[in-house]
C-alpha cells in the first residue's frame, strides 16, 4: 500500500461499525485543521453578527435623527401658520368691515413674508454648510 492511501474495512458479518485506517497525514489534518476551520467559522459568524447589529443600530439612529429634524421643521411651519391666523383674526376684529379681496391680499402678504423668511434661513444654512 502506498503512503497517503486509506484502508477501509467494511462491516463484518456481525454488523459492527466501519473501521478506517488513516495515514498520519490525514490524522493530523483532521485533528488540527478541521477544528481550526470550525473555530474560524464560529468567530467570523459572531463578528459578522456584531457588525450587522452595529450597522443596523447606526442606520436607525441616523433615520430617527432625520425624522426628528423634519418633525421640528414641520412643527415650526405650523407654528408660523398659527401666528398668521391669530394675527389675521386680530386684524379682522379691529378692522370691522374688510372685503374678501383685502383679506386674501393680507393673507398672501403674511404667508409670502413667512415663506421668504424661511427661504432666507434655508439659504443661510446652505451657505454655512459649504
Amino acid at each position: 500500500m502506498r503512503t497517503g492511501q486509506c484502508r477501509c474495512a467494511t462491516t463484518t458479518d456481525t454488523g459492527s461499525a466501519i473501521k478506517l485506517h488513516l495515514s498520519i497525514r490525514w490524522k493530523l489534518i483532521l485533528s488540527i485543521v478541521l477544528p481550526l476551520i470550525i473555530i474560524t467559522a464560529v468567530v467570523m459568524g459572531f463578528t459578522l453578527t456584531r457588525i450587522f447589529d452595529f450597522a443596523t443600530l447606526s442606520i436607525r439612529k441616523q433615520q430617527l435623527g432625520e425624522l426628528n429634524l423634519n418633525a421640528e421643521r414641520i412643527s415650526a411651519q405650523f407654528e408660523n401658520l398659527s401666528q398668521i391666523a391669530t394675527t389675521t383674526a386680530n386684524i379682522l376684529s379691529l378692522a370691522g368691515n374688510i372685503t374678501e379681496d383685502e383679506l386674501y391680499d393680507l393673507l398672501a402678504q403674511s404667508v409670502g413674508d413667512t415663506c421668504r423668511d424661511e427661504q432666507n434661513e434655508d439659504d443661510q444654512g446652505a451657505e454655512n454648510v459649504h
